[in-house]
């Protein structure tokens, strides 16, 4: 067995709470290294994993999209002359939205991210169906990983 300590200064109310007694020992980390496992243990974490990338992902798209088309719906309730005025407050999409767009068009990000606040009734359609696609995208590639999860 462990050995026992004495601790001094405690009260008897303390010595009532306090646990004296077990000891609470972790028998595993958050250290993937220092755990030795087996070839199924690593299937389960790398699937876990992938799925955890994928629920990221298409929760990211999904609300993007929906911002998205709130503005589009915005945009078709404006006359025309309203909508080639209007422009998008920088504040209406944080940087996880915006890296949604940087994902999407990689070496042109940075002119679409500008289109969306400087012409938006252009931008985000063409925008939105890109994200429509990725989304589909990423929902095929979660069907097909569940998929391979059961077999």
């Amino acid at each position: 067995m462990f050995p026992r300590f004495s601790y001094s200064g405690m009260t008897d109310l303390d010595k009532a709470l306090v646990n004296q007694d077990y000891l609470s020992q972790s028998n595993w980390t958050e250290n993937y290294k220092s755990k030795n496992r087996n070839i199924y243990e690593e299937a389960i974490f790398k699937v876990e994993d992938e799925m955890t990338g994928f629920d990221q992902s298409i929760g990211n798209f999904q609300r993007t999209l929906e911002l998205m088309q709130a503005e589009i719906i915005k945009l078709a309730a404006m006359s025309d002359q309203e909508r080639n005025d209007y422009v998008i407050s920088k504040f209406r999409f944080n940087a996880i939205r915006l890296s949604i767009v940087e994902e999407l068009y990689q070496d042109k990000a940075q002119g679409m991210i500008q289109l969306i606040f400087k012409n938006p009734s252009r931008a985000l359609p063409i925008i939105v169906d890109r994200i429509e696609k990725k989304l589909k995208f990423y929902e095929q590639g979660k069907r097909d990983t569940i998929r391979v999860w059961v077999e």
